[in-house]
């Protein structure tokens, strides 16, 4: 069963989900915007969590990951800013660009089987422990100083005009 992207998008008074472990594909953007969650748990049969999954759900304190996830995309906990911890399972290979960017209030420690971890991933966050073993903190994950970035609810696309 799939959850499509944006399937709750904007549920801006949905406080908690059951997914139930039927449940194997989570969009993008499945639960974006949605302010008022509190908690989630992420069935063992998930192995992806996708770009913008989470992003802006303000209120998200909790997030419990059952199963072998693989890879946490892009912009997947963007600005959940009461985000406390989130534990990484030792499946986690990959954690995308700018992925818990902003997420102020997490505490997490980061195992040595993550391989890589992309530019930005734990930007404005406070509390973050890499296991000194990992290939990834052999890299310097922190981008350069520049002015805050805002992200709309996708990647940039680039539009191109023809005038005659």
């Amino acid at each position: 069963t799939d959850i499509n992207d944006c399937a709750f998008r904007r549920c801006y008074k949905l406080t908690s989900i059951n997914i139930p472990e039927s449940v194997t594909y989570l969009g993008r953007c499945v639960f974006g915007r949605c302010k008022s969650l509190k908690e989630i748990v992420i069935p063992s049969s998930v192995t992806h969590l996708r770009g913008f999954l989470f992003t802006q759900c303000s209120a998200l304190e909790s997030v419990t990951v059952k199963g072998a996830v693989t890879d946490i995309d892009d912009i997947a906990f963007r600005l959940c800013t009461s985000l406390k911890s989130f534990v990484i399972p030792a499946s986690v290979l990959r954690i995308g660009h700018h992925a818990f960017h902003d997420c102020e209030s997490l505490s997490m420690d980061i195992p040595a089987t993550v391989k890589i971890i992309e530019q930005g991933a734990f930007e404005g966050c406070l509390s973050i422990n890499m296991d000194p073993t990992s290939p990834a903190s052999q890299k310097d994950h922190q981008p350069p100083p520049r002015n805050k970035v805002e992200y709309s609810d996708y990647p940039p696309f680039v539009v191109i005009s023809i005038f005659s």
